[in-house]
């Protein structure tokens, strides 16, 4: 009887890693204007620091495989642990593509994070697409922490007062009398108007100088 023991690969995700990288390999991805080059490295390699962003929404990246001499098939899968459980589930998929050569791709992801990193695995095989967890033959897999870049926070402004100007120069404002507004009015860059308007919504305004309209 054959007993298989589970293993971790270095980034403390399962195991997956190409067997044989003789004749092609994971040479770089690219995530807008970040590169990483990698070369071959034996079937697997981890990269904790990388300067990566994700952001919410689109983001394209581009594939890119090193061949020793014939362009092969090379079919990609990606996926990025967005709750931090260790697992790469098929709700975490970003991308599946295949190629014979450079491919880009985009990866959708949601309009808000939980955390401020996470981990991004990028198989390539030969034959089909790999999965999450898998030993294959030909082909290569890496993972790259990434930092996730938090939406802008929605500012919404409750006390938002418009002001009206009509042809007598009458100010107008809205909200209620009582609000604590200060107007300022600017002509040519000077300050020409300015009062407190908490007891008022009407106002008038006029400039008796020469040449003023």
């Amino acid at each position: 009887m054959l007993h298989f023991v589970a293993q971790a690969a270095p980034s403390g995700y399962c195991d997956s890693y190409g067997r044989n990288t003789s004749y092609f390999w994971l040479d770089s991805i690219t995530v807008g204007d970040v590169s990483i080059v990698s070369g071959k490295d034996g079937g697997y390699d981890f990269k904790p620091d990388t300067d990566i962003v994700f952001q919410p929404g689109d983001n394209a990246l581009q594939l890119t495989t090193g061949y020793r001499s014939y362009n092969y098939t090379i079919y990609w899968r990606g996926g990025l642990d967005l709750n931090g459980d260790n697992q790469f589930t098929s709700d975490e998929q970003l991308f599946q593509t295949s190629s014979r050569g450079p491919v880009s791709v985009t990866a959708s992801l949601p309009e808000t994070f939980d955390m401020d990193s996470a981990t991004l695995r990028v198989a390539m095989k030969y034959g089909g697409y790999p999965s999450a967890c898998e030993v294959y033959y030909y082909g290569e897999t890496e993972d790259y922490v990434v930092a996730l870049q938090q939406p802008e926070p929605t500012i919404t402004l409750e006390d938002t007062y418009h002001l009206t100007l009509d042809s007598n120069f009458k100010i107008t404002r809205n909200g209620a009398i009582g609000d604590d507004v200060v107007l300022v009015v600017e002509k040519n860059g000077s300050v020409v108007f300015s009062r407190n308007a908490a007891s008022e919504l009407e106002y008038r305004y006029y400039s008796n100088t020469q040449g003023s309209d």
